[in-house]
């Protein structure tokens, strides 16, 4: 989930894998997405609930990142705010 003052977006991606070799930490996953590259937004607040043998690929958080950061931005040139969008 991306929330900002008003706008929030929700993305979902491919079911975490059980880990062969190594599991991915949650320090690495924040990682990846605290580089917002050339947006003008930042990682503020970061939380995630994660089994100790979980895998999914570095490739796959990007893309969600991504996804999320687009849909984002759609939200907020679309001027509606998070209650206007429950309400419609």
């Amino acid at each position: 989930k991306l929330q900002g003052l008003s706008h929030e977006v929700t993305v979902f991606g491919e079911p975490l894998q059980r880990a062969v070799n190594r599991p991915v930490t949650k320090d690495e996953i924040e990682k990846r997405l605290r580089k917002m590259g050339n947006t003008n937004y930042k990682l503020t607040d970061f939380s995630i609930i994660l089994d100790d043998d979980s895998f999914v690929p570095m490739g796959e958080i990007a893309k969600l990142k991504r996804e999320a950061l687009a849909a984002f931005e759609r939200e907020a040139v679309s001027g509606r705010s998070v209650e206007e969008q429950k309400t419609a």
